[in-house]
């Protein structure tokens, strides 16, 4: 994998044109830069000063969630994008250098404000996951009745009259960045996640911070009644 070593460019860059920071993993980092002739994604090494360009492609704007994550096991960063209403995850990875599409029915109704407009709060909104053990996290929305989610043409969305939305919980997803598949979502506690404000790695295990500015630490990945507050 060839990176660039035009540095001080890209500095200029972000002070002119403010990119997307997506997330940082094993001392490197994604962003997305917006406007021409930069448009496209670009994964920098601080220590080294160099950065690479992803191939740019279309439709960002239609994906659900986001995320960029190292996998350990087979040494590869990848980026993924994740269109929950067509069933399919776009995935870059850096050690290939180039993207692939993969259908994929999702084990979870999960509701997102950007994509069906429907006000949600707090990390309901979020569309960055957060990179840990392997997997790329998101704390999502998840409906918690009515028939399982059908596929339809990109231009009709008849969801609204299938969930009743006042009846749905924040879970945390995870996508596994070596077998490409979503993981069962991690267990919860109510009182930990009613208020959630913001899902980070501390002291390398997963932590949530709420909106009255605690903190719950999972002491045991997987594990719900492993949630400790500190």
């Amino acid at each position: 994998m060839t990176f660039h070593s035009r540095m001080n460019m890209i500095i200029v860059i972000f002070v002119n044109l403010c990119p997307w920071v997506y997330e940082s993993s094993n001392g490197l980092f994604c962003t997305l830069m917006l406007d021409p002739p930069d448009r496209g994604f670009f994964i920098y090494n601080p220590s080294t000063r160099e950065y690479k360009k992803i191939p740019y492609i279309e439709s960002e704007k239609e994906s659900t969630l986001h995320g960029f994550g190292y996998a350990e096991s087979i040494d590869d960063y990848k980026f993924v994008k994740v269109f929950i209403k067509r069933n399919i995850i776009q995935i870059f990875s850096l050690r290939n250098n180039s993207w692939k599409t993969i259908k994929c029915d999702f084990p979870f109704n999960v509701i997102n404000r950007h994509t069906y407009g429907i006000p949600l709060d707090g990390a309901a909104s979020w569309e960055y996951g957060i990179p840990f053990n392997g997997s790329i996290h998101w704390v999502v929305d998840v409906v918690l009745n009515g028939p399982r989610r059908h596929r339809y043409h990109d231009y009709y969305y008849p969801y609204q009259h299938h969930y009743d939305y006042n009846h749905r919980s924040k879970q945390i997803v995870a996508f596994d960045l070596v077998e490409e598949k979503f993981k069962i979502t991690l267990p919860l506690l109510d009182q930990v996640f009613q208020k959630v404000k913001r899902l980070i790695v501390l002291e390398d295990r997963l932590c949530i911070i709420n909106k009255e500015d605690q903190f719950w630490i999972m002491e045991e990945y997987g594990g719900k009644e492993s949630w400790t507050r500190i």
